[in-house]
């Protein structure tokens, strides 16, 4: 790589200058390297032969454990570089000479203007009176309803069932509720050990919080007319046989406006924006048609910057990311 051009190819001159700056010239460098491959090639010669006199491999094995003294001097090319003249025709003649290398890609400098969502935004206003008027219309959004915890134990009995077989569900459910009109701290304990509700026997009977609708009209009846802890009496439903003991309740209530504003100024904001940016985009279009010699124009009517960018090329730039200039659609529409 040390040895390519900007076009990828052999560059003669970074081969001539790396070599010049080990104090050698490329008849040197490639003289030594003919001889290290003429050695090269003679010991693997010898080496690899079966049948090499004794004399001729004695004497190569002398040599090769020969040890030679000697001195070297280094000339760096940049003590030399004050005595070298530099003169323009031997500029003009390695620029000629040098192809691709000084070529500079096509670019250009632009101007351009952008409309997106967030121009459009900044030409909205949202009033108190918009805000006021929004939560008053959305008032249920803004409202949460009561939800309960409850804990359950359920014996199935199907409304089909026989007689025999309910009454029986009926009566576990009432011996299970006796013992927890004495033992109510039990609860969890009973519902692991006999309700038949394959969903929360293994948490102790817990329902986890739920709201109005969510349970059948029997169960959320009763669950919602109970105190904190209270357990129910058996309750019967389209399932079985319950016993309910709510364990939290979370009471109900709406947002005020104040806790609220932000959030509904945001929304509202969004809507206008949004249908801002329809009416601007028409104008936008039809005024660039119009008067397609200059940006100003449009910039003046819609409030927007003219941004200028200079140094263009045709592909995308990576290093650019999400600039509004640094996408194949502009580009193309460039050059």
């Amino acid at each position: 790589p040390d040895l390519q051009g900007a076009d990828g190819k052999f560059d003669v001159e970074r081969y001539k200058a790396l070599l010049a700056a080990q104090g050698m010239s490329p008849t040197m460098f490639e003289a030594q390297l003919r001889q290290d491959l003429a050695l090269q090639q003679i010991n693997a010669a010898v080496q690899n032969s079966a049948f090499a006199p004794k004399a001729l491999s004695t004497r190569l094995s002398e040599i090769n454990e020969q040890q030679r003294e000697v001195q070297e001097m280094m000339f760096k090319a940049s003590d030399y570089a004050s005595k070298v003249k530099i003169t323009d025709e031997m500029l003009k003649s390695y620029y000629d000479n040098s192809g691709s290398r000084f070529e500079v890609p096509e670019q250009v400098k632009a101007e351009y203007v952008v409309l997106n969502a967030a121009a459009a935004a900044a030409q909205v206003t949202v009033s108190d009176a918009d805000i006021k008027s929004y939560y008053d219309q959305n008032a249920k959004r803004y409202t949460t309803e009561e939800q309960r915890r409850a804990s359950h134990i359920l014996i199935t009995a199907p409304k089909d069932a026989p007689a025999k077989d309910r009454a029986a569900a009926k009566a576990k459910a009432e011996a299970l509720l006796a013992q927890l009109r004495k033992n109510p701290a039990d609860f969890a304990k009973l519902a692991k050990e006999n309700s038949q509700d394959p969903g929360s026997a293994e948490r102790g009977g817990d329902l986890d919080f739920f709201g109005k609708g969510m349970m059948v009209k029997q169960f959320e009846d009763t669950a919602y007319k109970l105190q904190k802890g209270q357990i129910s009496d058996v309750v019967e439903s389209e399932f079985g046989y319950h016993i309910i003991q709510v364990t939290d309740i979370k009471p109900g209530g709406a947002r005020t406006l104040d806790q609220v504003k932000d959030e509904i100024g945001a929304e509202i904001r969004k809507q206008l924006a949004a249908k801002k940016y329809t009416e601007l985009a028409e104008t936008f279009s039809n005024t660039v048609y119009e008067q397609a010699d200059s940006l100003k124009p449009v910039a003046d009517k819609l409030g927007l910057k003219i941004e200028t960018v200079a140094n263009i090329g045709r592909n995308p730039n990576p290093a650019l990311k999400d600039a509004p200039y640094n996408n194949a659609k502009f580009l193309n529409a460039l050059f």
